[in-house]
C-alpha cells in the first residue's frame, strides 16, 4: 500500500513533539515548492466466466464504496526504483482493494480462516462451472461485488475493500497545520504487518521531483540536500492467515500465495529486508545524495540484532542511526537529528 497508518502507544502527542523538533523556522522553510499528486492505475484481466476486463474502480463502483486512495506495490524491480509511471504497465500504480474473502466453510469458523469477509456468500448461476479450489473460486468471483459491503473502518481490526488503507501521505509542505492535522488523524490498525521497505520507497518518491509526487526540487547535491528519517518499531513481516489459498492478509504485494514475496511466509522478512537494503543503497548511490537518518524504537527491547544492523546499514553513516527505548529517548534522538540538520543547512 502506498500509505501506512501507525501511531505509537503514546498517541499523537508524542508525534507532535517530534514534529515540533523537526519543524524548520520560516527562513529555513522558504523556497519549498508545491504541486499536485497524480495517481496512475492499469486494468486487470479477469478469470473465466466473468467480464472480459474489469478494474478495481469498476468493483468499487458496483459496491457503491469509495476508493480511499491506496495503491499496491509495483512489480519488481519498479517497487524499489524511483522511476515515474509511464507507458510500461509495470511502472504504473494499481489501486489497492482488499478482496472479499471466502465465507466460512462447513465445519469451520470464518474468523479462523480469513480476516476480511465483507460481502454475502455468492449465489452462482446453475450454468456456471467452478474451476479449481472452491475457496479460491468463491473469493475470485467478481459478480458478488454488485452487493453493498459490510464495511467497518473504525475498529482496530478493520473490514471492507479499503481495510488497512490509512490516511494519505502529506506531500512536501511548509504549512505546519497540514502536518498537525495529519498526525491528529493517525491511529493503529491491526492488519497488514510492517513494511519499512515500502514506507521508505514512498519517502523517496515524496522527495523526488518526478511523479507521482512532484513537489520536490530537482536533485542538486552540490547546492542542496534532501533528507529522510526512517523510523520503525517492528520487524518487516505480513500478517498470516491459517489457510492454503491466501496464507496471509492482503497487502501491498497481494497475498503470500501470489508469490510476489517468495513462496511461503518464512521468506517474507528476508524479501522485505533485501528490498529495504536495495532502496537505501540506491537512495545513497544514484547521484541523489539523499541523507538518510534511521531510528529504531524498541520499548520492549525485543528486536533482534539483525534488524538493528539492517537499519544501521541503511543510514547514510553509522552515526546517523539512533536507538530509542522510551518516549523520552525518542524525543532526544529526534532533537539530535534536528540539531544535525540545522548544522547541515548552515554549512550549505
Amino acid at each position: 500500500m502506498a500509505r501506512q497508518r501507525r501511531e505509537d502507544a503514546e498517541g499523537p502527542s508524542l508525534s507532535a513533539r517530534l514534529l515540533d523538533i523537526l519543524t524548520p523556522t520560516p527562513a529555513e522553510a522558504a523556497g519549498w515548492p508545491y504541486g499536485p499528486t497524480p495517481h496512475e492505475y492499469s486494468p486487470v484481466v479477469c478469470n473465466v466466466n466473468g467480464p472480459s476486463r474489469v478494474n478495481v474502480f469498476d468493483l468499487f463502483a458496483a459496491m457503491g464504496e469509495p476508493w480511499e486512495g491506496c495503491v499496491e506495490a509495483r512489480p519488481s524491480p519498479y517497487d524499489v526504483r524511483d522511476i515515474p509511471p509511464g507507458s510500461n504497465p509495470d511502472t504504473q500504480f494499481v489501486p489497492y482493494m482488499w478482496p472479499d474473502e471466502t465465507d466460512g466453510w462447513p465445519g469451520t469458523s470464518p474468523s479462523s480462516l480469513v480476516r476480511n469477509d465483507y460481502l454475502p456468500r455468492a449465489s452462482y448461476p446453475s450454468w456456471m462451472e467452478r474451476h479449481g479450489n472452491s475457496q479460491i473460486f468463491d473469493q475470485a468471483y467478481v459478480w458478488k461485488y454488485r452487493s453493498p459491503p459490510n464495511s467497518d473502518y473504525t475498529s482496530f481490526i478493520e473490514r471492507g475493500p479499503n481495510a488497512a488503507c490509512p490516511e494519505p501521505i502529506v506531500p512536501l509542505t511548509g504549512t505546519r497545520a497540514e502536518l498537525d492535522a495529519s498526525i491528529a488523524s493517525l491511529r493503529s490498525v491491526g492488519a497488514a504487518g510492517t513494511n519499512s521497505a515500502l514506507g521508505m520507497m514512498w519517502g523517496w518518491r515524496v522527495l523526488s521531483p518526478d511523479a507521482p509526487f512532484t513537489e520536490g526540487i530537482p536533485y542538486d547535491p552540490e547546492n542542496s540536500s534532501k533528507i529522510v528519517i526512517l523510523m520503525t518499531d517492528g520487524i518487516n513481516d505480513v500478517t498470516p492467515q491459517p489457510n492454503s489459498w491466501n496464507q496471509s492478509d492482503f497487502g501491498a504485494y497481494g497475498y503470500i500465495q501470489d508469490g510476489r514475496l517468495g513462496a511461503n511466509r518464512p521468506s517474507t522478512q528476508a524479501q522485505l529486508d533485501n528490498r529495504l537494503r536495495t532502496i537505501c543503497r540506491s537512495m545513497k548511490d544514484d547521484g541523489t545524495e539523499i541523507i538518510i537518518y534511521t531510528v529504531m524504537f524498541d520499548p520492549e527491547g525485543g528486536l533482534p540484532s539483525s534488524v538493528r544492523a539492517l537499519f544501521r546499514g541503511c543510514a547514510s553513516d553509522p552515526d546517523l542511526y539512533f536507538e530509542a527505548s522510551s518516549p523520552e529517548s525518542l524525543v532526544a534522538a529526534f532533537q539530535e537529528i534536528a540539531n544535525d540538520i540545522r548544522r547541515l543547512r548552515l554549512a550549505e
